[in-house]
């Protein structure tokens, strides 16, 4: 942020607040008109900006760096004689020093209020004998301390007595601070409202006279007696318990804000962000004004203000009737604006824009902080990701907000002009504060009440309506704009264009004449300013920008009542009218007890001709607030927002240049309690096992299953571009450096009826194999650590911490092909195999991945199992697997869960590795193994070169032209490695044994297929070692359920070896149903 030194700072501007010689110079020239003794009470002394057709051409000549014209400044000034109501308005040229105009307004015309008259008018009537007198009917309790509210009196046209209200008036509403803590100056005294309602002249500060307020469900009033006792209810701090578990949050901008702050006069300030660019100013009435609005050079509004507000109540009774607020007009933004404090009001690195206003003496008021400039998050503004892909390109929505806070007796109003990158401007206005209430008999705290909502005993909310109107002077690609309203519309139905009847297009309304306009959300109609000169190098339309205006309830007031006669701009969305002088408040220049015909409604029923003309518009929103026990004893906020939105004014998104999100800017922490890494998935809401096993089960993965797997859910569900299945035996693992890779696989891992998944994953390329900072923990099958080259040339699928060969598969009596904990008092085993001296059989020569689908079907591993070379793998297309699923042959993306790659629990596609260029055998070649699915009757592939690792299905078959099953009538592989895949997938209490002497035939495979049993009833039988040396094989018993899975319990035993037929018929003597 950058501030222009003092010295640089230009003398004037025509857009430049005052300066505080101005004020004091443009109230000495008014003093100097009248005779001396004569004492002024200022109001309001301001800018009067300058003709918009000579300013148009300065504003041009700056843009460019040409020299600039001069152009008088001038003051408009607002003042009465002390102590009478004459009101008096002028404009004094401060250029000449000359008043160019100074007249006395008629009846009916009244100035805004000030601080220094409320605090005397509250002094005038507390002392006021005959208030006191009322106040003692109550017999409050000893040492209370009474308050008072002032409001503008408003207008009804009657007149009461000697009183009318051609002359100002004040209605004060009587409180009580908390009798139990009156000394508290600032307890909640709206909690203690009287029933008593002076009436002051706020000039002579006579009291005109004391009604008083009706407390029951009608118009009735009651004599005042005692006092009824209430709770109070506090919403200062310390009278609550706060939270004391809301940790601090902060902004932080390492680097600094991205805007700059420059000053084009000595109050004014021009603002730079984002390809944005804006004038900045300050005044009495309306506070913060933009002019000169810009996005990327282009021009976009001449001026923006919230030009009025008023809040009428709905209470008819006397003297509530009268009871409406033009907080703009009977105060002022600027008057109220709030000194914004550091840390609390905005957050940030935060830029403060202060102000200089005039007091009843002709002094200036020095305004500090009243316009704080930041930025802040906002969510995300764009994103995609390519499913393809799944990369994902997000940019997040950084806003620029300049935010001013005024209060306005009981409420609070946050006012913000909010910028984000994408070319939106948002006005927003959130209200907040105390409602101001009425008093209410204590008997009917429990009784709903016609004109509001009981907050609090004796306390009623009444209901009533927030109006807001925003001044929206534009110039979109230039001046000359048009205003049109878009709607959508349903096209008739036809034979030919239409005959579904589903058509709809959009037709277009210009705006030719000045008026009141609505919303019609039936036809999604939407008001834009459009430039027809200036044209969309895409598209050709006419470039523009469109207002989103929430839906509001117009005003509910009669059409002849003063609430609607006074708030000239509430009964319509949107007003249209044509340029002119001086109209630049909505509800008229002098709003205090006005009567109407003043404002924008008077001003749109001219009917001036807009065509090529100059259109301002007047846009309305608000909000009907019915009070609710929780707006009590402070309110969150109500927001409301209107946007102005780019439409057909881009070449393209303007955003497509904003730097993406990224973590090494942003710095997130993840607060998620990760479990602890394991070594096994684990289900959810398994169905229990039936105690038969013959009985059908919802036991995804078993024999007699009704449920579909979640394997075969799984492999449909990725569909394309997404398969996978679990790391093979012949899996050349490589660690995943794709952060793409690694949410893909999360991604997946996450599918219906998986959790638990490790995530495990290997370091990035480069890093040391054993790095200490890299721990790993016990092998999981949704990652596995990078492979390191061991001895002997093999490279092992993974290893343990000591970084020896690590072999580790888990059995599941639910058939689950990955392991899974214990289930039902069911257990978990898990076999170890590595050691220096292991052989894992070499001299085995089984095709690698026939082996892994048969011992995946049962999910049991034999430490043979890790004996082949996997050095011919290493230059392999994708992945080292034809099917391409995986970039760099990181973890694969399914294949977890019960049924992975079993032909028990639905088809599942096997991957196939290639074999390598330049292998030990010196073949070179490539082979596309195909993706065969089990009992499928699909088998595609190549033919393939002879290599040691592998028999090879012969060239491609025709769907269908397989052998035909001998038991089920299926079709099945017919290549060797598939005949040994039946044969070894022999199911011994649910695990596929590894015959000590490899069978040859198929007759030898069929014939062991009968020793399949029951898999719910017994353990696992314990596979021989084929290590030398040491035996390093070891059971893992994983504990109950019931007990805290981190804490295994190692301890080793020693297999006994079994053939396969011996195991087999050992169990089938056990349990001959399973037979």
């Amino acid at each position: 942020m950058d501030r222009t030194d003092a010295t640089q700072r230009p003398k004037s501007h025509p857009l430049g607040p005052l300066t505080a010689q101005e004020i004091l110079r443009g109230a000495a020239l008014i003093r100097g008109c009248w005779p001396e003794g004569i004492e002024c009470h200022f109001k309001v002394v301001t800018l009067l900006e300058p003709p918009k057709a000579g300013l148009i051409p300065y504003l041009a000549a700056e843009r460019a760096g040409q020299d600039l014209s001069s152009i008088d400044r001038r003051a408009f000034v607002v003042y009465y004689f002390r102590g009478t109501h004459n009101l008096h308005e002028a404009v004094v040229n401060l250029s000449t020093s000359k008043v160019e105009a100074n007249a006395k307004l008629g009846p009916f015309m009244h100035a805004n209020g000030d601080g220094e008259e409320i605090i005397a008018v509250e002094e005038a009537l507390l002392s006021n004998p005959d208030v006191q007198a009322e106040l003692a009917k109550l017999e409050l309790p000893q040492g209370s301390v009474v308050v008072s509210d002032p409001w503008i009196y408003g207008s009804d046209g009657v007149k009461q007595g000697n009183f009318y209200d051609d002359k100002r008036a004040m209605q004060c509403f009587l409180y009580m601070r908390d009798p139990c803590n009156p000394t508290e100056l600032d307890s909640c005294h709206y909690a203690f409202p009287l029933p008593i309602s002076p009436v002051v002249d706020p000039v002579t500060l006579e009291l005109i006279r004391i009604d008083i307020l009706p407390t029951g469900l009608d118009e009735k009033v009651k004599p005042l007696g005692p006092w009824q006792p209430a709770n109070a209810s506090e919403y200062i701090p310390e009278a609550q318990t706060l939270r004391s578990d809301l940790k601090p949050l902060r902004l932080v901008q390492p680097e600094g804000a991205s805007f700059t702050v420059e000053n084009f006069s000595e109050l004014g300030r021009l603002v730079r962000w984002q390809k944005w660019d804006f004038k900045v100013g300050f005044n009495q009435r309306e506070g913060m004004v933009l002019y000169d609005v810009h996005y990327d050079n282009k021009p976009l509004f001449y001026r923006l203000s919230l030009s009025d507000m008023s809040i009428p109540y709905a209470d008819p009774r006397h003297p509530f009737h009268r009871k409406a607020a033009f907080d703009l007009g009977d105060a002022g933004a600027g008057i109220m604006a709030n000194n914004l404090e550091l840390g609390c009001d905005c957050l940030g690195s935060i830029y403060y824009i202060g102000g200089v206003l005039v007091d009843s003496h002709g002094k200036p008021a020095n305004m500090p902080n009243v316009i704080c400039v930041h930025e802040q998050d906002a969510g995300i503004l764009w994103k995609h990701t390519n499913y393809r892909t799944n990369r994902a390109v997000v940019v997040r929505n950084r806003e620029l907000v300049l935010q001013t806070i005024i209060t306005v007796s009981n409420y609070e109003y946050i006012l913000s002009f909010v910028f984000n990158t994408a070319g939106d401007l948002t006005y927003e206005a959130r209200a907040t504060g105390i409602l101001s209430t009425q008093p209410l008999d204590l008997e009917l705290t429990n009784t709903p009440h016609p004109f509001g909502t009981v907050v609090h005993p004796g306390v009623l909310g009444s209901f009533h309506q927030h109006f807001f109107s925003l001044r929206i002077d534009p110039m979109v690609g230039g001046h000359g704009n048009s205003v049109v309203y878009d709607e959508a519309v349903a096209i008739p139905r036809d034979s030919n264009l239409n005959p579904h009847g589903v058509g709809y297009t959009v037709r277009r309304t210009e705006v030719d004449t000045s008026g009141g306009y609505d919303l019609d959300t039936s036809k999604n109609r939407t008001f834009k300013v459009v430039n027809a000169a200036v044209r969309n190098p895409v598209n050709g339309a006419a470039v523009g920008y469109k207002l989103m205006v929430p839906p509001m309830q117009g005003m509910l007031a009669d059409a002849d009542s003063f609430h609607h006669k006074r708030a000239e701009f509430a009964d319509h969305s949107i007003y249209v009218t044509r340029y002119a002088e001086r109209e630049l408040y909505a509800g008229g220049l002098y709003t205090n007890q006005s009567r109407g015909g003043t404002g924008v409604r008077s001003w749109a029923d001219r009917r001036d001709d807009l065509a090529g003309g100059d259109p301002v518009l007047w846009v309305q929103f608000g909000i009907n607030h019915i009070p609710r026990v929780e707006d009590f004893p402070v309110m969150p906020v109500e927001t409301l927002r209107v946007m102005l939105r780019p439409v057909n004014f881009f070449d393209r998104n303007p955003a497509i240049d904003v730097p993406p999100s990224k973590q090494e800017t942003n710095c997130s922490e993840t607060m998620s309690q990760q479990p602890p890494q394991t070594s096994h998935p684990t289900f959810i809401n398994l169905p229990q096992a039936p105690s038969n096993p013959d009985t059908p089960s919802e036991m995804p993965g078993t024999p007699t299953s009704t449920t579909t797997s979640l394997s075969a859910l799984s492999t449909t569900a990725i569909k394309d571009g997404h398969r996978g299945t679990l790391h093979h035996r012949g899996h050349q693992h490589n660690a995943s450096v794709n952060s793409l890779e690694a949410e893909r696989a999360d991604r997946i891992s996450r599918l219906t009826g998986l959790s638990g998944i490790s995530t495990l994953r290997g370091p990035a390329a480069g890093l040391a194999q054993h790095n200490a900072n890299f721990p790993q923990t016990n092998p999981a099958p949704a990652g596995f650590i990078a492979n390191p080259t061991v001895a002997g040339g093999l490279s092992p699928a993974y290893f343990d911490a000591a970084g020896q060969p690590f072999a580790a598969t888990k059995m599941s009596t639910v058939g689950a092909a990955s392991a899974t904990e214990s289930i039902g008092g069911r257990t978990t085993n898990t076999t170890e195999v590595g050691g220096d001296n292991s052989t894992l059989g070499e001299e085995r020569e089984e095709d690698m991945l026939t082996e892994m689908d048969s011992v995946s079907a049962s999910g049991y591993m034999g430490a043979d199992a890790m004996d082949e070379d996997l050095d011919n793998l290493t230059s392999q297309s994708v992945g080292g697997f034809e099917d391409r699923m995986s970039d760099d042959g990181s973890a694969s993306l399914v294949g977890f869960g019960e049924g992975a790659g079993s032909t028990l629990s639905g088809p599942i596609y096997h991957r196939r590795p290639l074999p390598s260029q330049g292998s030990a055998a010196g073949a070179v070649a490539v082979a596309h193994w195909g993706l065969e699915r089990s009992n499928s009757g699909l088998s595609e592939g190549a033919n393939a070169s002879p290599n040691p690792h592998h028999s090879g299905v012969g060239g491609r078959r025709e769907l269908g032209a397989r052998p035909l099953d001998r038991d089920t009538g299926a079709d099945t592989p017919v290549s060797q490695s598939a005949v040994r895949e039946r044969r070894e997938a022999r199911m011994v209490d649910g695990v596929a044994l590894d015959s000590g002497t490899p069978a040859t035939s198929t007759a030898a495979a069929t014939a062991d297929d009968d020793v399949f049993v029951d898999t719910t009833t017994r353990g696992p039988v314990p596979v021989p070692s084929t290590t030398t040396g040491r035996d390093t094989t070891r059971t893992r018993q994983e504990p109950n359920p019931h007990h805290h899975h981190h804490h295994h319990h190692h301890q080793p035993q020693q297999p006994t070896p079994l053939s396969t037929r011996e195991a087999a018929e050992r169990i089938a003597e056990t349990n001959p149903q399973a037979a």
